[in-house]
């Protein structure tokens, strides 16, 4: 984990496609769903891995596929209590909701044009609306998470998804 979030920081912002996004479907793996994953989680924040993650939630600045793994990392990241609080403090929580939004409105658009579903960067609109619900799902177990989940009144948002057609979605 050390290695790769090295080579994430040596990497830079013009190899954010090319490196990041793999280094970060890596670490997405490895934090998730065996039996060391916990020690991973806590790895991450111990080798000063969130704020390199952080600033790749920027959606003015990476494009959906890294956007995608970014999200399901910083859920599996969230499964540990000890993340809750440092990804908040990182402002994990807005950018998660800007990205929410936008994949909705993508979707809406989509729609309105008569196709059912958006694709962007070939990402189905709705993995990213799965995804960002999954994290923002997990942080808010933080009393503190959740008021600031609330405060970005986005809780009518995640309501009308209940609504949405795709199950899984709806699960989350």
């Amino acid at each position: 984990i050390e290695i790769v979030l090295r080579v994430m920081l040596q990497a830079g912002p013009e190899n954010k496609e090319d490196i990041c996004e793999p280094a970060v479907c890596t670490l997405r793996h490895v934090t998730n769903r065996h039996a060391q994953a916990h020690i991973a989680q806590e790895a991450v924040r111990y080798f000063y891995g969130l704020p390199v993650i952080a600033p790749l939630l920027q959606s003015d600045q990476s494009r959906w596929p890294l956007l995608k793994a970014t999200i399901g990392l910083v859920r599996n990241l969230a499964l540990s209590d000890n993340n809750l609080a440092p990804l908040r403090e990182l402002g994990i929580i807005p950018r998660l909701v800007q990205l929410l939004i936008k994949a909705i409105n993508a979707n809406q658009q989509a729609q309105q044009n008569g196709l059912p579903s958006a694709i962007i960067d070939d990402v189905p609109m709705e993995e990213i609306i799965e995804g960002t619900v999954g994290a923002l799902h997990q942080l808010a177990r933080d009393i503190h998470n959740g008021s600031v989940i609330r405060d970005l009144k986005c809780i009518p948002v995640l309501v009308q998804l209940l609504f949405m057609p795709w199950e899984g979605i709806q699960r989350v």
